[in-house]
C-alpha cells in the first residue's frame, strides 16, 4: 500500500500548491490513476499493468526539482536548471511516452487479444468483469493521453527556450 500512500500524498501536494502543481490536467491525472489503482487492487485485475505504470515516476524527480529551481529567477541561470530540463525531457520521453506506449501495446496484444479473440474467454466472463476491464483500460488510455499532452508542453517549452537563445545570439 506504499503506492496508495504516495498517490494520496502527491494528490495532496497538488491540492495544497494549486497555483503551481494543481492545474486541471494534473488533478485529472491523479484522479484517474487513483481510481484505477483502487479498482485494480480491490478486484485483483490489471495490477501487472498498474505496477508497470509506476516506472513513470522515474521522471517525477526532475519535474519536482524543476518546480523548486523555478522559484528563484537567479536559479534559472544555473547549469543545474538547464541540465535538469534536459533530464526531465529525456526521462519523460523514455518513461512516460515510449514505455507507456509499449505498455498499452502489451495491454492490447496480450490481454485484450488473448482474452477476447484468441481464447474466446470474453464470452464467458460476467458483465461486471467486462465493465471493470473496459473501465481500467480506458483509465490507462486517459493516463497515457495526459502524458502525451504534457510531453507536447515540454517540447514547446524547450523549443521556445532554444529559439529565444538563438534570437539573443543573433541580436548580439
Amino acid at each position: 500500500m506504499i503506492t496508495a500512500g504516495y498517490l494520496c500524498f502527491d494528490l495532496g501536494l497538488c491540492l495544497r500548491f494549486r497555483d503551481t502543481f494543481g492545474d486541471a490536467l494534473m488533478l485529472t491525472h491523479h484522479l484517474l490513476i487513483m481510481i484505477a489503482f483502487f479498482l485494480g487492487v480491490a478486484t485483483h485485475i490489471g495490477t501487472f499493468y498498474m505496477a508497470s505504470f509506476l516506472v513513470n515516476e522515474a521522471s517525477t524527480i526532475f519535474y519536482n526539482l524543476n518546480h523548486f529551481l523555478s522559484i528563484d529567477p537567479e536559479w534559472k541561470q544555473l547549469w543545474v536548471y538547464k541540465a535538469n530540463g534536459i533530464l526531465l525531457a529525456v526521462s519523460f520521453l523514455i518513461f512516460r511516452i515510449a514505455f507507456n506506449g509499449y505498455n498499452l501495446y502489451l495491454m492490447a496484444t496480450h490481454s485484450w487479444w488473448n482474452l477476447a479473440v484468441k481464447r474466446k474467454m470474453w464470452r464467458t466472463e460476467p458483465l461486471s468483469k467486462k465493465i471493470l476491464c473496459t473501465t481500467l483500460s480506458l483509465l490507462a488510455i486517459g493516463h497515457v493521453v495526459i502524458n502525451f499532452i504534457w510531453f507536447a508542453f515540454i517540447v514547446r517549452a524547450a523549443r521556445r527556450k532554444l529559439f529565444r537563445k538563438n534570437k539573443e545570439l543573433k541580436a548580439s
